[in-house]
């Protein structure tokens, strides 16, 4: 990806189920993103409708940790997902 200007935010709604691989996905992805840049992810929380298109919390932590990223935020605010924003670990 070859980007003029930096990103400020990423931002992934309920699709973190689809990506195949995510840590890969963010390593790739991390390099369009400014150094305090941020990506938000919400995302169906387990056992939540639509069965199997729902990631727990925990799985997208350990996901973006191994793609480098820490976690920086987490909002409860939402009934059926969860919101959290990370932040590059470096």
């Amino acid at each position: 990806m070859s980007l003029r200007k930096k990103l400020v935010l990423i931002f992934v709604s309920n699709t973190f189920h689809h990506l195949p691989d995510p840590s890969s996905y963010f390593v790739h992805i991390r390099h369009a993103l400014r150094p305090e840049g941020r990506v938000a992810i919400i995302e169906v929380s387990s056992g939540s409708f639509p069965k199997g298109h729902d990631t727990k919390p925990k799985d997208i932590q350990e996901q973006m940790q191994a793609a480098g990223f820490r976690l920086a935020e987490r909002h409860e605010f939402l009934e059926r997902q969860s919101f959290q924003i990370f932040v590059p670990s470096d």
